[in-house]
């Protein structure tokens, strides 16, 4: 089990191939950024067996898999994978970096809010919000520019506020229901 961070380092690929395991999934990759093609349940399956075989030696695997877990319920596997991804460079996880920061991981880190705890996407034209907060937080807050409209999104333990602060009129849904926001409109979600 020590040595399982490094096997790509210490072992000859013969030995490699000969396990079940992967750098880093990107099938759980493709559920994410498809993931209206997928039920729960496949996405869950799936998740659940490259969980047990990711050695996430890509600073990429754990922000996609935060952002997976957060889709299928797992907030508390979420926010692991999260806490990682945010300190990837602080604690050095991978050992590299004296040779330069993991900017696409940042970005990832980014990722993990907006497309994991709030659930953001964008399919067939259409803007969708699943919120959720980490038991950890108190709020979380952030913007975004969807067809020339700027929207606020807040989002506590108890509400997910969006508020659009420029453009004409915005439409997007959250958990399913539809809503409609003219210009400096706030509409507010229950989460509880």
């Amino acid at each position: 089990p020590e040595k399982r961070a490094w096997l790509y380092e210490n072992y000859h690929p013969l030995f490699i191939m000969r396990h079940r395991m992967s750098k880093q999934a990107d099938a759980i990759l493709g559920m994410y950024l498809h993931n209206d093609l997928f039920t729960e349940e496949e996405i869950r399956r799936n998740y659940d067996f490259y969980q047990e075989v990711t050695l996430h030696h890509s600073s990429l695997s754990t922000c996609i898999f935060g952002i997976v877990a957060c889709d299928i319920g797992y907030l508390d596997e979420a926010y692991k994978y999260f806490s990682q991804s945010a300190r990837m460079d602080l604690d050095d996880y991978h050992n590299n970096f004296y040779a330069g920061i993991h900017a696409a991981n940042m970005a990832g880190t980014w990722q993990a809010i907006v497309n994991g705890f709030a659930g953001v996407r964008c399919q067939n034209g259409v803007l969708k919000f699943k919120p959720t907060i980490p038991k950890e937080w108190k709020e979380y807050a952030f913007r975004l520019k969807f067809k020339g409209a700027l929207l606020e999104v807040r989002i506590t333990k108890d509400k997910a506020e969006f508020t659009l602060l420029e453009g004409g009129e915005i439409s997007f849904t959250v958990r399913g229901k539809e809503v409609v926001l003219k210009s400096g409109e706030t509409y507010t979600y229950q989460l509880n």
